[in-house]
């Protein structure tokens, strides 16, 4: 909807040169046939008598032959042949979309002839087409605006096949007289996706939003109030609550239509008496002509305010609303063990002491009773062996659920264990520990024999590479991985030690990337060839040698 489009519609009787003055026209002359007299002008494809100020259509008949076919392009031409800006016959156009719309479902090519059952229809519309002829249209759609209080009422309606909105300009004297007259309207087909009827009429109230949003500051006039009627309790239901409340397609639209307008101004208003229903459906030319509800409004809306229609707020009770949010809570018990201790700190020597003082507590509550000498001062060795015990069982209970469940039965591990080929075993303080072939080499530490197995990317290993690393002097990946393994065998230990070299920021940092410049061409006189001594900077005399040293 542009402003060149709005000029046709003038304000006052004062602006009557308003359209020669401001739009292209030319002088035209139309048979008689067509009542338009020699002073009509064309303007923006509408055709303006100028002595009697009203806008007419000038449709060309288009009689039926036997056996004549039609192709989708000729139906486009003749459909924008009707050039319609401000949307006065969109219920005309309307029908002409939705046979153009049945040729995209049948996929039809642009040149291929339509189908029968198709191309009767589209004969049938066209014929109905020149009864456009007979239309006038009065381009003034006010009276003194100097002593007159304007309204703008926008209405909005879905069908199944299509949705679309009107405005009207109500116009009230100094005498109470209500004036109403059609501004402009808008439509669309329906998707070829199928949609309920509900997001239709959503749908169309978000098009009369638009428009109204984008017409009412052009019109520049002095507007008092402006209402937005819809027959849908559904979508005032929408409109009244937060869109949060509602699912994503409904959201949106929603949005939009609250920050562009208010709920104050969205009424009900009854499917008989709302004039967006003849463009959501379409009417036939012979019938638009005279359809009052179409170019006046209902009936109502030249009454006072006290006469109109009640605007019940039903839809606040509405029960069932759909599109709203499902309120599921999912409540889920879940047991984070590595919450323990080991998410909570980054150093685990540091894990390993306040895992120390809380055995050593509890230890002390049970001497209590039993009246044994509690543990006080600094934490001894043992102390943090078992701490260390602790949490290796406390990480193997996470990682190795299967896996202690198996050799606990006496079972080898499944073969699809990442422990399989490790030959694990239970000792007996309950630790999983990696077998192999030094069980009788009784001078090597058990350690070494026989590492604690630890799970692939457990935060105990993460923060125990990260310990050792710093104790290594931030060593490389290898001697990091190897210094582990004196002790604990963690899975995917190779992969861990490298991560955790990557990702030290002093390793980063003091290993910078040398780039090797590119070494320039090597000069003529050595790469041609000469005889001996024909190009030497060398002093074999001495007397350049000499002369230098004097100086």
């Amino acid at each position: 909807m542009n402003s060149a489009g709005l000029k046709l519609r003038k304000w006052s009787s004062n602006d009557a040169s308003l359209i020669t003055s401001s739009l292209p026209s030319e002088d035209i002359e139309i048979s008689n046939k067509h009542e338009l007299n020699y002073s009509v002008k064309k303007v923006l494809g509408l055709f303006w008598d100028a002595s009697s100020d009203i806008l007419k259509y000038n449709v060309r008949e288009n009689k039926k032959v036997d056996g004549m076919s039609v192709t989708k392009r000729e139906m486009l031409s003749d459909i924008a042949a009707i050039f319609d800006p401000l949307g006065l016959v969109g219920p005309l156009i309307v029908r002409a979309k939705l046979i153009l719309q049945s040729l995209w479902r049948e996929k039809i090519d642009w040149d291929e002839p339509v189908p029968v059952h198709i191309r009767e229809q589209w004969f049938e519309y066209r014929t109905q087409l020149s009864a456009l002829n007979r239309l006038s249209i009065t381009r003034k759609i006010t009276n003194n605006l100097k002593s007159c209080v304007i309204e703008v009422h926008g209405f909005s309606d879905a069908s199944t096949l299509a949705y679309g909105c009107c405005l009207y300009l109500r116009c009230t004297d100094n005498a109470s007289i209500h004036h109403t007259n059609l501004i402009c309207a808008k439509s669309k087909v329906a998707p070829l996706k199928t949609l309920s009827l509900p997001r239709l009429e959503l749908c169309a109230a978000l098009l009369l939003t638009r428009l109204a949003y984008k017409l009412i500051p052009k019109l520049q006039l002095k507007i008092s109030q402006q209402y937005f009627w819809t027959d849908s309790m559904i979508v005032l239901a929408w409109i009244a609550s937060p869109s949060t409340k509602w699912r994503t397609f409904v959201a949106h639209r929603v949005a939009e239509i609250q920050s562009k307008t208010t709920m104050g101004e969205w009424k009900h208003v009854s499917t008989c008496d709302n004039p967006a229903d003849v463009i959501s459906r379409g009417c036939c030319p012979s019938k638009l002509i005279n359809l009052d509800l179409w170019w006046s409004g209902p009936k109502w809306l030249t009454e006072d305010k006290l006469n109109w229609t009640e605007s019940s707020d039903t839809h606040r009770k509405l029960d069932n609303i759909p599109e709203g949010k499902e309120n599921i809570i999912n409540v889920m018990c879940v047991i984070d063990h590595d919450d323990f201790i080991l998410s909570k700190y980054e150093s685990l020597t540091k894990c390993l002491r306040i895992t120390a003082y809380c055995i050593r507590i509890i230890n002390n509550v049970r001497t209590r009773k039993n009246n044994n000498i509690k543990l006080t001062g600094l934490l001894q060795p043992e102390e943090l062996e078992k701490a260390t015990l602790k949490l290796i069982k406390y990480t193997q209970n996470i990682g190795f659920v299967d896996e202690l469940r198996e050799l606990s039965n006496g079972k080898a591990v499944s073969n699809h264990s990442k422990l399989f080929r490790l030959r694990p075993f239970i000792d007996s303080d309950g630790v999983i520990r990696v077998g192999g072939r030094l069980k009788n080499a009784a001078t090597i530490d058990i350690f070494q024999r026989h590492p604690i197995a630890l799970p692939a990317n457990c935060l105990f290993a993460k923060m125990l590479f990260n310990e050792q690393h710093m104790l290594l002097m931030h060593g490389g990946p290898q001697a990091l991985l190897s210094t582990i393994r004196l002790k604990y065998w963690p899975i995917n230990g190779r992969n861990l030690a490298r991560n955790t070299v990557h990702k030290c920021i002093k390793c980063f940092r003091n290993k910078p990337i040398f780039v090797q410049p590119i070494m320039g061409d090597l000069p003529s006189d050595r790469v041609q060839p000469g005889r001996a001594f024909l190009k030497c900077g060398i002093d074999f005399a001495g007397p350049f040698l000499m002369k230098s040293s004097s100086l």
